[in-house]
Formats: structure tokens, sequence, C-alpha cells
């Protein structure tokens, strides 16, 4: 007795989806036997620990492969006054805030100290040091003298106010 061309179709894609299933994901024992496929790395079977490279702003050991390269990805970015927008790269692992043309970030305000700020990097964080500037440095508006910064603090030097990004 012949079955109805209906009962057919759905029976062919079955046993078509249980052979691409069998094809794909064969057991290990079957692996060997039959050779591999595509799958050899579910079970483990290879090791990426030599070919997984870590990105981090660490400085390297060898300091003059680093030339040229910032050794971290960090900047401000002013938020208020004539420049809102405008940002500046941190490049340095010491980098001077101030008025002084002198300056690695110079900010052209009347309240803003010729050397008001310090930005080092230290032991993979941002310390930024008040250098008992006239009008002082605020972070999240709270006086500092000595403070480790985080993505999105809001630094304020004199009136200046700055937006603090790191990755």
């Amino acid at each position: 007795m012949e079955m109805p061309q209906v009962a057919r179709k759905p029976l062919r894609r079955v046993a078509g989806l249980h052979a691409l299933w069998f094809s794909c994901f064969r057991s290990p024992r079957e692996q060997n036997r039959r050779g591999t496929n595509w799958r050899d790395d579910r079970w483990g079977a290879e090791d990426f620990s030599e070919k997984t490279r870590f990105l981090s702003p660490v400085p390297p050991e060898n300091k003059a492969e680093s030339k040229g390269k910032p050794l971290f990805f960090a900047w401000f970015v002013r938020s208020r006054g004539g420049d809102t927008g405008k940002d500046y790269r941190i490049l340095k692992e010491k980098t001077a805030i101030g008025k002084s043309e002198d300056s690695d970030i110079v900010i052209s305000n009347d309240f803003v100290s010729r050397n008001h700020a310090l930005l080092s990097y230290e032991d993979r964080k941002f310390i930024l040091n008040d250098l008992q500037s006239t009008n002082h440095t605020y972070v999240n508006d709270k006086k500092i003298s000595r403070r480790i910064l985080k993505d999105d603090d809001l630094v304020r030097f004199g009136d200046a106010l700055y937006e603090f990004k790191c990755l």
C-alpha cells in the first residue's frame, strides 16, 4: 500500500535534518573513525591560550617598542565654556594641566593657574593631583588635592568643566 503524497514530504524533511544533525555533531569516537569535521573544538581539543592576546592599556616592558604609540587611552572633553565638545587626549604618563604654554593641556581661562594640576598614570590608574592652585580642582563637585579618576568623572579646573573619559 502506497502512502499518500502529502505524508511523504514531511518524512523526507525529517530524514534530511536527521542526516544533517549527525554529519555535523558526531561523537568523538566517530570523529576518530571517520576523520575530523568543523566541530573538533567542541570538546576542548584545541588550546587557544598561546593564540589569545589580551589588549590592555598597560605599557609594554620594552620602552623602545612603545615609541610614538600611546600607552593608554584617556581624554578630557570640555563640557562647558567656549570650547564645548573639544577633547584633549592623554598621551603621556604625566600630563601637566594649566594656563602656561608649557603645559600639555593648555586651558585659556582667568580662573586657571599657570600650573594648575598634574594627571599621572600609575599602577593602571589615572591620578589627578592639584598643584596648590588658587581656584582649586574639583572632581564631581568635591575639592581634591589627589584623586583617582574613573570614567565619566566631571573635573573642574577653576571654572572650566571637563568630563574624563577612559577605556
